[in-house]
């Protein structure tokens, strides 16, 4: 577990019951768990899932697990701080798993950062024909203001 966000927040903040589902289903990584996950993630996009999406998912060993947070972290409007955000940098610099890729790469890209790879990996994203892809391309359509 990396030992940068609020470990102890997250002992004293019990997740949703049905949070864990997301989670388990992630791990089966089909097509019909992503649909579920899909229909329901947008009641997870609050603070307690994104200190769990970077302190704790972005450390599962799972690449679902891993594409789950980057997902949660994409589509949260929950501003990050520094600290996170170049620990994300420094994890899409790692991350080999392409779907986690494009959706940690909208994270960062959402929120104001547009270094090389980002921008590199956001455009891949944007050409893709998947759920990352089409988020991509909304935030090229999107008049919302960048979230810090």
């Amino acid at each position: 577990m990396n030992h940068l966000f609020e470990r102890e927040k997250l002992k004293t903040v019990e997740l949703a019951p049905e949070f864990w589902e997301l989670v388990s289903r992630a791990r089966m990584d089909t097509d019909e768990d992503w649909g579920f996950i899909d229909s329901r993630i947008g009641n997870y996009l609050t603070d307690p899932y994104v200190s769990w999406a970077v302190s704790r998912g972005m450390d599962d060993l799972d690449d679902g697990v891993t594409d789950l947070s980057c997902t949660i972290l994409a589509k949260s409007d929950i501003p990050l701080t520094d600290e996170q955000i170049s620990f994300l940098e420094g994890r899409l610099e790692e991350e080999e798993y392409l779907p986690a890729t494009y959706w940690l790469a909208c994270a960062l890209y959402k929120r104001g950062r547009k270094s090389g790879l980002i921008v590199d990996k956001w455009q891949e994203a944007c050409k893709d024909d998947s759920s990352a892809g089409e988020f991509a391309r909304s935030l090229i359509r999107s008049k919302r203001p960048k979230v810090v």
